[in-house]
């Protein structure tokens, strides 16, 4: 089944929205299932490459490693601006973080890909080590009324518990 279109989105508000991350997530789209995808470009220079198993001497072609770590959500979820960054904080929050795809530096620039992108969207500045921290108490969508009040905020850390903590480790990791 081909990729939908954002025009295929049946509230504005949320195509909007959508229009704005695929101007920072060049490569994002929306799915079959209107999930909007991104795909670190890392990803796409080595989507071509291949390995091969051999099992019982019958070679099998396999895609590298790596290769279906899409970072997505749900916009059938979303029927509001706030809906949808919410989303983004729930279900990027964990790769801006601390997922492995590759290992190494790698890693590394995919992390700092997904914030920079989360950043630009939200019109934020969070460093990694408050990105660890929105993702321990809302990433993966842990707590949705906690994330809801911390973007009536205007994302003010303080909204999530220990910021004090976190806000010192931070500190102290700068100097």
């Amino acid at each position: 089944m081909p990729e939908r279109k954002i025009s295929d989105l049946e509230i504005d508000e949320v195509r909007v929205e959508i229009r704005k991350l695929n101007d920072i997530f060049k490569e994002g789209f929306l799915n079959n299932h209107l999930d909007f995808v991104i795909c670190h470009p890392l990803y796409l220079c080595e989507i071509y490459e291949e390995e091969y198993l051999v099992i019982n001497g019958k070679v099998y072609t396999i895609p590298k490693r790596g290769l279906y770590c899409n970072i997505f959500f749900q916009t059938s979820s979303c029927k509001t601006k706030q809906d949808v960054q919410r989303s983004v904080i729930e279900w990027f929050s964990r790769d801006a973080y601390k997922t492995r795809f590759y290992g190494g530096r790698t890693d590394e620039l995919i992390h700092k890909y997904v914030l920079d992108g989360i950043n630009a969207y939200l019109k934020t500045d969070f460093t990694e080590e408050q990105i660890e921290h929105i993702y321990t108490y809302l990433g993966n969508g842990v707590n949705r009324e906690l994330c809801v009040k911390f973007i009536e905020s205007g994302f003010d850390l303080s909204v999530l518990p220990d910021e004090a903590k976190a806000s010192a480790k931070a500190q102290g990791a700068k100097k």
